[in-house]
């Protein structure tokens, strides 16, 4: 499997969980903190998703040879591909 490829599952995945999410945005907070099974439910796809995003990042990263972040947050940053105004060698979010 290419880069290419592994990026394009990683778009797919993330967007595959984040379309489930959207099918519990009619319920209240009430709702989902009262119904354990809701809340468990919603618990969960939040989590497959964020991991979904962190992996997507992380593919990004290997495909532009950047260097390995230090943290999740510099993650985001530096798969977004925008050079820092600075000149650094990391990557700022747009």
């Amino acid at each position: 499997m290419t880069s290419r490829d592994v990026i394009e599952n990683k778009i797919s995945s993330t967007r595959k969980f984040l379309g489930i999410l959207n099918r519990y945005q009619g319920y209240s907070k009430t709702e989902i903190q009262e119904d354990i099974d809701l809340k468990g439910a919603v618990e969960r796809y939040l989590y497959l998703a964020a991991q979904s995003a962190i992996d997507l990042a992380e593919a990004l990263i290997a495909f532009k040879n950047l260097r390995k972040p230090a943290t999740m947050a510099e993650s985001f940053r530096n798969s977004s591909g925008r050079r820092t105004a600075r000149g650094r060698t990391g990557w700022e979010a747009r």
